[in-house]
């Protein structure tokens, strides 16, 4: 259903022959947007374009979630990236803020721990100024992920109480369901 979302809304998962070139072109607009960051370049703020680039954004999210469950590496990376590069046209937004995460913990499986830090650093900033407790659980309980993956149990611990928190107070089961899995992961390796 998310491969036909994508199509009605003109985006595409390329074809494994394709992969290799899709994956260069969406890295060279990260890399754009990562050097264009601090101008502004969002979208009419209340326009069909930025709804179009919310929902692509939002799917590619999902199928880089599919992807994580279904250890899917490759097509998982690709749409965390393409996520992410729908929401920077967008500029500061809850998709911004969940596409900075989701790329905390693709960069943390390449493993690239640098780029991991930054997109930590920056889905917090943007969550942080944002008035969306329910994106800011989802960027705490990502970058709780990546922190307890990579064993920084201190960074960890507290990112995955607070999701767990908010989470409780909105009411978001699933969610909840989720941080207080990774916190009983934690509470295992501790």
């Amino acid at each position: 259903h998310t491969d036909r979302a994508l199509r009605l809304l003109g985006g595409r998962i390329p074809s494994l022959a394709r992969m290799p070139f899709s994956f260069l072109r969406q890295i060279g607009l990260l890399i754009l947007h990562m050097r264009a960051s601090r101008r502004n370049r969002s979208v009419d703020s209340s326009g069909p374009a930025r709804l179009a680039e919310q929902r692509k954004s939002d799917a590619y999210r999902h199928i880089s979630q599919l992807c994580y469950f279904d250890q899917n590496k490759v097509l998982g990376v690709y749409s965390a990236i393409r996520a992410l590069n729908h929401a920077e046209s967008i500029g500061p937004s809850a998709e911004l803020a969940r596409s900075l995460a989701l790329m905390c913990l693709a960069a943390g499986l390449v493993p690239a721990h640098g780029l991991a830090a930054m997109y930590d650093r920056r889905s917090l900033e943007v969550a942080n100024r944002l008035d969306d407790p329910a994106a800011r659980a989802w960027v705490l309980q990502l970058t709780g992920m990546y922190h307890l993956g990579v064993g920084h149990w201190d960074l960890s611990r507290p990112r995955l109480e607070e999701a767990v928190a908010i989470n409780k107070k909105l009411g978001d089961w699933r969610h909840w369901e989720e941080s207080s899995g990774e916190l009983a992961r934690l509470d295992y390796y501790v």
